[in-house]
């Protein structure tokens, strides 16, 4: 870990120290929020405790994954590692299906010789949660690995120690990865998290998978993001029956140096299945383990990114959910659960999801932009950097220069490169423009017209000033917005009867609006209209 303080202060450099107590604050939350028996709380806050322990383990410990695509052979390799027979092979059951969620942290403990599985998990004390490591069965093990607890939030395999000699240094194992989607988007962003850590990473594959466009995308995709700063290495399994067959073995290494674009020499064939074969190529794997192990830490700066993306957007939405679901708790127990109260708490956790859904999406549409104008930018920086600070002439030219007025070129050219693209506001205006249209359901095949009027610019209108018919809000969502708006009488109550039957369908809509009034304020003032406020 970078211990040096700097000019803002050693949390700043390694913020990795400061997550024993936060984790810590954490579990006393989890504990006060059992009284509110919110399932969604679990859903929300349970996987950022785990990215943020994750993460706590991995800036105390050197990392090594072993990573790729589900039933690839990762579990059988590790188990062929550790020469597992027996009731310790029990402990790492292959799964050609989707059955780990969870990354395995395994440790070598050379005070042990037989294997023993244990898992960190939240205890209920009555008055808050706190952290502990038991020792577990082997079946609870397995379910652990699971998810299927909400309470474990690290399994842990101690196996004898073998490979690594430096302290603090362990392998995770880690589950299947696949394309990110709502239903796996939990345990996908903690398996890439640490991917981003590692500083080393086996990478299994096998010959089917090599040949599976579908599946080298999935690995390509791993290896230039999340493995972009690690040393990887290749191992292909169940090469058995090509054993004897070098020119085939050969082909194999080929095919995976073109898949992954890394040398050959980082390239094994492997198989489990023949002991004999497990003796020819175990010794060549130790010796690249041992390489590896002397490589860095990883991409730093996307480990400061993946971590700040825990704490500033997931551990911000499960925060802003237990305050909400807080008062609701103290009013409900002040009042009694009644009507109109059940239909405020389920219009208010419409409204979150909603909001954390539409918000979520703006962060990646922003995200994606500023990616491209940072590229482009870049490219035209190059430009400009050999244009006019390279070659006998700019040298001649610039030899009298301060350094004020050097620095000052340098500055120019780099503002000149980022102007270079088109204007960030405009990029921001199109992507609001494209998650407002999206969620309000815009005719798709009539986009803006950005030379036409006001009206037609925000696609309200065609070319013939005729209007555009928007999905939403629609009749129903309008009389409820009458109800969300107007001023009620002291008689009137926001009960079942009030409200049409979609009520909370039109709840949904309030960010999607919110953010396309944004977008219409913008274009507003663009054109110099002034919009009276009343």
């Amino acid at each position: 870990m970078n211990m040096n303080r700097g000019k803002y202060g050693i949390g700043m450099q390694t913020p990795e120290i400061l997550l024993k107590d936060l984790n810590a604050a954490l579990r006393e939350l989890r504990g006060a929020a059992t009284r509110l028996n919110e399932e969604r709380l679990n859903d929300e806050l349970l996987p950022v405790m785990r990215r943020l322990l994750l993460a706590e383990v991995i800036g105390n410990t050197w990392i090594m994954a072993i990573g790729g695509s589900q039933g690839a052979g990762k579990t059988t390799l590790l188990s062929t590692l550790y020469r597992l027979s027996g009731e310790d092979a029990q402990w790492l059951k292959p799964n050609e299906g989707r059955g780990e969620k969870l990354p395995v942290l395994v440790l070598e403990d050379a005070t042990i010789t037989k294997v023993q599985g244990a898992v960190r998990r939240l205890q209920d004390t009555g008055n808050h949660y706190q952290l502990i490591e038991d020792d577990v069965s082997i079946p609870k093990f397995q379910e652990a690995v699971s998810a299927s607890d909400p309470e474990v939030l690290l399994p842990v395999l101690k196996v004898p120690q073998r490979y690594f000699s430096r302290p603090n240094q362990a392998w995770l194992l880690l589950p299947g990865y696949e394309p990110q989607d709502r239903e796996n988007k939990a345990w996908q962003e903690l398996m890439r998290q640490a991917l981003v850590a590692a500083a080393g990473c086996v990478i299994v594959t096998d010959e089917t998978r090599m040949a599976n466009q579908q599946q080298v995308d999935i690995v390509k995709d791993m290896m230039s993001n999340e493995l972009s700063g690690a040393q990887a290495l290749v191992v292909i399994s169940k090469t058995e029956a090509a054993r004897a067959q070098p020119d085939r073995l050969e082909e194999l290494r080929s095919t995976a140096q073109r898949v992954f674009g890394i040398a050959e020499k980082h390239v094994l064939c492997a198989g489990a299945d023949d002991p004999s074969y497990v003796d020819e190529w175990l010794p060549l794997l130790t010796v690249a383990i041992g390489d590896l192990s002397l490589s860095g830490g990883g991409d730093r700066k996307a480990q400061l990114a993946r971590l700040e993306e825990a704490l500033g957007r997931d551990l911000t939405r499960a925060l802003n959910l237990i305050r909400t679901k807080s008062q609701l708790f103290f009013l409900q127990r002040d009042g009694g659960e009644d009507g109109p109260r059940e239909v405020l708490k389920g219009c208010t956790e419409a409204f979150e999801e909603a909001r954390d859904q539409l918000r979520s999406r703006y962060q990646d549409e922003v995200k994606r932009f500023l990616d491209e104008q940072l590229e482009s930018a870049w490219v035209e920086l190059q430009k400009h950097l050999v244009n006019n600070h390279e070659g006998f002439q700019n040298i001649v030219t610039g030899a009298f220069d301060t350094v004020t007025e050097s620095q000052q070129r340098i500055e120019s050219d780099v503002s000149s490169a980022w102007r270079s693209g088109r204007p960030v506001l405009e990029r921001h205006a199109e992507a609001v423009s494209r998650l407002t249209r999206r969620a309000l359901g815009a005719p798709e095949d009539k986009p803006c017209l950005p030379g036409g009027s006001m009206l037609q610019q925000l696609g309200y209108v065609n070319d013939k000033n005729e209007p555009e018919p928007w999905k939403r809000p629609d009749q129903n969502d309008q009389k409820n917005l009458q109800i969300i708006f107007s001023r009620p009488k002291p008689s009137d109550e926001l009960s079942a009867d009030r409200v049409t039957k979609d009520f909370k369908r039109t709840v949904e809509l309030l960010p999607a609006l919110a953010m396309e009034y944004v977008r219409a304020a913008s274009r507003c003032l663009r054109w110099s209209v002034c919009i009276p406020i009343h």
